[in-house]
Parts: structure tokens; sequence; C-alpha cells
């Protein structure tokens, strides 16, 4: 995946450098999640982390947390 939008280039960088200094990933896509969202014009965003052949949905950002309920 080619990623050519500035920002959200920034805010990856931004948070690979928090993770880089022992950061929680939740807590920084907490922070990010209107960002995302917005930029994304998405409802809901899902995270996903592979651990081998298993994917699981690590971290689900929304704004008004209907999927969280």
């Amino acid at each position: 995946m080619y990623i050519q939008d500035n920002d959200i280039l920034n805010q990856i960088i931004k948070a690979q450098s928090c993770i880089i200094h022992g950061k929680d990933l939740k807590t920084i896509l907490h922070q990010q999640r209107n960002f995302y969202l917005k930029k994304t014009d998405a409802d809901v965003i899902t995270i996903c982390m592979k651990d081998q052949d298993n994917v699981r949905p690590e971290y689900v950002m929304e704004e008004h947390r209907i999927f969280a309920h």
C-alpha cells in the first residue's frame, strides 16, 4: 500500500516514534482517533495485528462507541 497523504504519513511517524519510546499503541491510537476518522470519512476503523497465520482485531476506532456496545 502506497500512502501519498503527508498528514497521514506524519501521524504514522509520530505513532512509530511513540511506540519506540515505549508508549502503548492503544493510547496513541485513542489520542489520534478523531484525526483518522475525519481524514478517512469512516464510521469505524479497525486496527488488526498479524501473529504468524492469525489476524486479530486489536483496536477499534469509532466516534460514538456503537460497535463497542
